[in-house]
């Protein structure tokens, strides 16, 4: 499981990658790179956090 803050030149949004997605990318993954990612946005503790199903490394 993986918990990750990402960002485009607009805004920043919490993220989190569950195990079976984390077991899937944790090799891609790598700071500061630049993804392509699928998943579901979902409000908790009053926050907004997206829920990464599909990752891609663009860069």
């Amino acid at each position: 499981m993986a918990f990750l803050e990402i960002s485009d030149d607009s805004d920043e949004i919490d993220a989190v990658l569950f195990p079976d997605s984390f077991a899937r990318y944790k090799y891609h993954l790598e700071a500061n790179g630049i993804y392509l990612g699928e998943g579901n946005a979902e409000e908790r503790n009053g926050r907004l956090q997206f829920i990464i199903k599909r990752l891609k490394l663009l860069k």
